[in-house]
C-alpha cells in the first residue's frame, strides 16, 4: 500500500524527474520557506546560490528531511565550505528517493568577491537511478549566481540553475531550469527577512518569503511561505560557541507535514 502512495504521490508531483526531491537543502533554509537566492550565512549556498557562500568561516554541515512520513521520500544531504585567499570553494552531496527511484546528486562551487560583489558558479552531476529495467541515467549541469551587498544588512541576488540544459538519459528528460531574484535584510543579528520570485521552466512562478527573530542569544525562531505549491514553514536555530542545530517543519497545503533538521559546525570565522 505504500508503495501505491509513493507513486501517487510521485506523479501527482508532476509526473516528471524534476518534481521528484526538494531543490532546497537545510532546515534553516526551508524554515524560511525556501526564499534562499539573497540569504547570508548559509551554509547550503553550494546547493542554492553560489555566490552566498561564506567568504569568512570555514564549516561542515549535514541534513536530512523526511517528506510525509514516508522513508522512500527522504533527502539526506552534507556540505563542505572552505574561503581561501582566492576565494571560497565548497562541495556538496545529496541523495533521495528508494527502492522505486533515487536521485543523487554531486555538486563543487566557486564564489568570488570583488568590492560587495559576489559571482559564484557550480558544476554539479545528477544520477537517477530506476528499478530494472529501467536503469539510471546522468547529466552534468552549470549553476551561477551573482549577488551584491547595497549597504549594511541588505543583499539583492540572482541565481540561474542547469544554464546548459542539460538532459537525462535517450528520453532526454530535462533537469530543472530555475532563475530567482532575491532580496534581504538583516538587522543586526536579531531579525532578517528573505524574499526571492522563483521561476522553474516547467512551473509557475512561486513567491517565497521568511521571517527570522533572535529570541533570545542562543535561539531564533522562523516563519516562512511558498506559493506554487503552497506551503507553510515553521522553524527554530540553537547556537552555541561553534555549532549550530536547525529544526523545521514544511507543510503542504494537500500532502500534509514534513519535519527536517541540519547541523553545522563552523571551524573558524564567524560565528
Amino acid at each position: 500500500m505504500r508503495r501505491i502512495i509513493y507513486l501517487c504521490i510521485l506523479f501527482w508531483g508532476g509526473m516528471s524527474i524534476n518534481a521528484f526531491s526538494q531543490t532546497i537543502m537545510g532546515a534553516r533554509e526551508i524554515g524560511l520557506g525556501g526564499a534562499v537566492t539573497a540569504l547570508p550565512n548559509n551554509g547550503w549556498a553550494v546547493f542554492e546560490n553560489p555566490a552566498m557562500l561564506s567568504d569568512s568561516a570555514k564549516s561542515v554541515d549535514f541534513y536530512t528531511m523526511r517528506y510525509y512520513g514516508m522513508t522512500d521520500l527522504t533527502d539526506y544531504a552534507a556540505a563542505i565550505t572552505y574561503p581561501a585567499s582566492i576565494g571560497t570553494f565548497a562541495v556538496g552531496a545529496h541523495t533521495y528517493g528508494g527502492k522505486l527511484f533515487r536521485k543523487s546528486r554531486i555538486r563543487a562551487g566557486f564564489m568570488h568577491n570583488v568590492h560587495h560583489v559576489r559571482l559564484g558558479v557550480v558544476i554539479n552531476y545528477t544520477d537517477v537511478v530506476f528499478p530494472s529495467p529501467y536503469g539510471s541515467a546522468g547529466a552534468l549541469g552549470i549553476d551561477v549566481g551573482l549577488a551584491a551587498k547595497v549597504m549594511k544588512g541588505t543583499w539583492i541576488a540572482a541565481r540561474s540553475v542547469n544554464i546548459n540544459g542539460p538532459n537525462l538519459g535517450s528520453k532526454e528528460e530535462p533537469l530543472p531550469r530555475i532563475l530567482a531574484i532575491g532580496f534581504s535584510y538583516q538587522w543586526r543579528n536579531r531579525f532578517m527577512i528573505t524574499s526571492e520570485v522563483y521561476k522553474d521552466t516547467e512551473f509557475p512562478i512561486s513567491i517565497r518569503a521568511g521571517l527570522e527573530a533572535q529570541i533570545v542569544s542562543i535561539l531564533k525562531l522562523r516563519a516562512g511561505i511558498t506559493t506554487e505549491p503552497l506551503t507553510y514553514a515553521l522553524g527554530l536555530g540553537i547556537t552555541k560557541n561553534k555549532w549550530q542545530v536547525n529544526l523545521a517543519a514544511q507543510k503542504h497545503y494537500v500532502l500534509g507535514w514534513s519535519p527536517g533538521v541540519d547541523f553545522e559546525w563552523k571551524i573558524d570565522g564567524d560565528q
